[in-house]
């Protein structure tokens, strides 16, 4: 038969058990919901970023969009290419070399604004990891980009 004080005792063990296990379940619930908050904060700011890239391109795709509405038929009818071709022939040129020259200098001005664009995403630097390699995450140790700072 067990005494009374190793009763009290053996009860007084067991609180001190399950305190214990209680006090680990709040830290492991803390740890999660910091966790979780950092995640959210760090999908928030994917989120942002991908909504600032695609208005990016939006805005260069505008641009060559506006670039290509800016000689209508209305105001620039289609030539007669025949007659430009003999007409540039008699001085000298070809309408090829012509027509080769206006492309390359359109399609380098469009390839411009895309470059742009792209150089636009580049420095911005979509690259950081979202973890830091030894199961934390990046966010929460400061590392990664402007926003950490």
């Amino acid at each position: 038969m067990t005494s009374i004080f190793e009763r009290h005792t053996e009860l007084y063990q067991d609180m001190r058990r399950q305190r214990d296990e209680a006090e680990a379940e709040i830290k492991e619930y803390v740890a999660n919901r910091s966790y979780l908050r950092g995640l959210l904060r760090h999908r928030e700011n994917e989120r942002d970023e991908a909504r600032a890239e695609r208005d990016d391109l939006a805005a260069a795709l505008r641009t060559i969009k506006d670039w290509s509405d800016a000689y209508p038929l209305t105001v620039f009818p289609e030539p007669n290419f025949g007659a430009a071709a003999e007409a540039l022939k008699d001085a000298g040129l070809s309408l090829d070399t012509i027509t080769a020259s206006n492309m390359r200098h359109a399609i380098e001005g469009a390839g411009r604004i895309a470059s742009e664009a792209l150089a636009t995403l580049n420095a911005k630097g979509r690259n950081r990891p979202p973890f830091d390699g030894e199961g934390g995450m990046a966010i929460d140790k400061g590392v990664g980009g402007e926003d950490d700072q």
